[in-house]
């Protein structure tokens, strides 16, 4: 088993969600939070806010179809329209691999030239994090 889960996450040192999702006129994907929020485990509070669009793409659809979804529901055009409201907004996209030690030795991943057209249309940076799994979850 090799599972992907992908989002666009837009960081900002100075907007909280409520006045990105008025710039972008929806809701954001469950795990985003708010600078000053309080993390799980008693950590530090988050130091920026982070308004995330997750992939609803099946976690075993193409990397293209991942990155397809998200920006069938975020544009490049948006993301560069809220950079001009607040110079802080950076963006990247997270690549979450889940796999099986049972079956995967290691993980990889791979991206097609659509999908790296796609970090460079936003302007974002690329972040990949493997996540071994001993029981298929």
């Amino acid at each position: 088993m090799k599972d992907f889960l992908v989002s666009l996450d837009i960081e900002t040192q100075s907007l909280g969600l409520a006045e990105l999702s008025v710039i972008f006129g929806r809701s954001p994907s469950k795990a985003s939070h708010n600078k000053g929020d309080a993390r799980a485990g008693g950590a530090e509070p988050f130091d920026v806010t982070i308004w995330r669009v997750s992939s609803r793409a099946s976690a075993i659809a193409s990397m293209d179809e991942q990155f397809a979804d998200v920006m069938s529901q975020l544009s490049p055009d948006e993301v560069r329209s809220a950079a001009r409201v607040d110079g802080s907004i950076a963006a990247w996209f997270g690549v979450a691999v889940m796999f099986d030690t049972a079956t995967h030795a290691m993980a990889s991943v791979s991206f097609s030239v659509n999908a790296l057209s796609i970090i460079q249309q936003y302007g974002a940076s690329l972040e990949v994090s493997c996540y071994p799994c001993s029981d298929g979850t």
